[in-house]
């Protein structure tokens, strides 16, 4: 999730800055009509894909532990 999620913050922020050097991206082209707004919509999707992945991963990799608690150094 986390990498979907960064793919959409590029997306988004390389939609509103690529038109100042002439060029688009092909699927952004497509919501051309509603830029700027489009990429700032794909850009916080992205950026709350990427927050809710990391915290998931957090949750997850805080409760689990591969060792044994019993066994002492």
């Amino acid at each position: 999730m986390v990498g979907w999620g960064i793919f959409l913050i590029i997306l988004g922020a390389g939609s509103l800055l690529l038109p100042l050097l002439d060029y688009q991206f092909t699927l952004m082209e497509l919501v051309d009509d509603f830029q700027p707004w489009a990429g700032i919509v794909v850009a916080i999707i992205g950026a709350a894909m990427v927050l809710f992945g990391m915290s998931r991963g957090q949750a997850t990799a805080g409760g689990a532990s591969t060792e044994d608690p019993t066994r002492q150094p």
